[in-house]
């Protein structure tokens, strides 16, 4: 009887106990209202100072920066990366680098870094660098150390779902193999190759998120344009994955075009019209000379910004190259007109030393060294008197019989020199008269190699005659090969 009554005695002090706690929760609610201080309870409040509660208290309070974020070790991190680009900087031939300033963007899913997002109310965390795992990622074909991409001021977005978003980023200086084949009016594809360093397939794999590049704000560049994108995935035989980001770029042509195209084509000009001038001019040599260090100082110039590259051979420099070959058989071949227009061309006042010389003969001889030049001596139309008016040997002009209207051919005539005047009229000395030698007015090709054979024998009229020949047929060969050159430097720039 005791014990029941003692059983009642404690379930009437619960239900009493019940009751009250009831009244004093209520009294505490409406206090609170009232207060000025917040009450602390088990639910969480919808304020700004709460993310720090959620990033301290539910996702960093047992979170290891070493593991990877996967509930099931056996699966990889899987990361999607894509390229954004602000300019390009350089892209230097001579060195063969890209230097262009981007950024990644880097994503992937941390199975620890997840939240209810009724419970709290915020769909995205910004955490500091190393509070979180992160990739090692670097880029495989810099010119610079293979450091990690990192940058701890650069902060980690986390969404509630637990998608990670990271943004490094900074200067790129890639390696680039440049392509001289069609410079200046050539094409370049470089890249900027994104590799785990440490980490195969199995632990993490990577590919492209769409989409693949940001190009949307880049800045145009003064030298190239940007002409497309294209994104490579490949699988590298230790079973690290290459994720390439290539850029296709252009080169504008105008500046080359205007100072280096044109200058060029017009010299090449030059090297035909060296044949045009008359070899009495006396400035064939020093044009064809003059072409030639011409096309040597571009072809410096070319050299100078390409790379020391013998994988493809630069067009543009085989045709400088075909353009020189031409100037320099140029020089030879002027060198071979003035050659034969001039060579032992005896002047009809010069005696020949085989023939037995009086004293008379050799007076006369030196008044004509003395008063005649050279090449007037040529024609015969000049009289005497005309052209010794100004010696005052008397034995040049006293003679009574010696007209003032004979020409050179009369004078030397009447004065017993036999040799000269036969030289001067188209015969060899001491050969019969009749065997003067015709004028001809254009030569054939047979003949002409006939003369140049025969060079030292031929009268002042066949050597102008073979000369002149042999211009008309070095400017036509001349024309003929810069043509052929310059449409196939045209047809293989344009197909090839």
């Amino acid at each position: 009887m005791q014990k029941r009554l003692a059983f009642s005695i404690f379930c009437a002090n619960m239900v009493v106990s019940i009751l009250t706690s009831g009244h004093v929760v209520k009294a505490a609610d409406s206090e609170a209202k009232n207060s000025e201080f917040p009450v602390v309870t088990t639910e969480p409040l919808k304020t700004e100072w709460n993310e720090s509660y959620l990033i301290r208290e539910v996702l960093m309070k047992r979170y290891d920066t070493v593991m990877r974020p996967v509930t099931d070790p056996s699966q990889p991190v899987y990361l999607s990366l894509s390229i954004g680009i602000k300019s390009f900087i350089q892209l230097d031939m001579k060195k063969q680098t890209l230097m262009s300033f981007g950024w990644l963007t880097v994503n992937w899913f941390d199975q620890f870094l997840t939240w209810d997002h009724d419970l709290y109310p915020f769909k995205v965390v910004h955490l500091t660098y190393g509070m979180i795992w992160r990739p090692e990622l670097v880029v495989f074909n810099t010119i610079s150390d293979l450091d990690q991409l990192e940058d701890q001021k650069i902060k980690v977005s986390v969404r509630h779902d637990g998608l990670v978003t990271w943004y490094p980023g900074g200067l790129f200086e890639t390696f680039c193999s440049i392509d001289i084949s069609h410079y200046p009016l050539d094409t370049q594809t470089c890249s900027v190759d994104i590799i785990p360093w440490s980490t195969d397939r199995s632990v993490v794999n990577g590919t492209f998120r769409e989409p693949a590049f940001e190009i949307s704000n880049t800045e145009s560049h003064p030298e190239w344009t940007l002409v497309s994108t294209e994104a490579v995935y490949k699988v590298r035989p230790s079973d690290f994955w290459v994720l390439h980001f290539k850029f296709t770029l252009k080169r504008k042509v105008l500046f080359y075009v205007i100072n280096i195209i044109l200058p060029i084509v017009l010299l090449s000009l030059m090297n035909c019209l060296v044949f045009l001038l008359p070899v009495e001019s006396g400035e064939k040599m020093t044009v064809s000379v003059t072409v030639f260090l011409s096309f040597a100082v571009f072809m410096s110039l070319i050299n100078d910004s390409l790379p020391q590259n013998s994988d493809s051979i630069c067009l543009f420099s085989a045709y400088v190259a075909v353009q020189m070959f031409l100037s320099v058989c140029s020089i030879v071949m002027a060198a071979v007109i003035v050659f034969i227009f001039d060579k032992d061309r005896e002047s009809p006042y010069q005696l020949n030393p085989a023939l037995p010389v009086s004293s008379k003969e050799h007076k006369m001889a030196d008044t004509a060294e003395s008063c005649f030049d050279p090449a007037s001596l040529m024609s015969s139309n000049a009289t005497l008197d005309t052209m010794c008016s100004n010696n005052n040997d008397p034995a040049a002009t006293t003679n009574a019989e010696t007209p003032t209207t004979y020409g050179l051919a009369a004078f030397l005539a009447a004065n017993g020199n036999t040799a000269a005047m036969d030289s001067h009229n188209g015969r060899l000395p001491g050969s019969d008269s009749s065997e003067k030698r015709p004028v001809k007015k254009s030569l054939s090709a047979k003949l002409a190699w006939r003369l140049m054979t025969k060079a030292k024998n031929l009268t002042p009229h066949e050597r102008r005659l073979l000369s002149r020949t042999l211009d008309k047929t070095c400017f036509v060969l001349t024309v003929s090969i810069n043509l052929c050159s310059c449409v196939l430097f045209i047809v293989l720039m344009m197909f090839t």
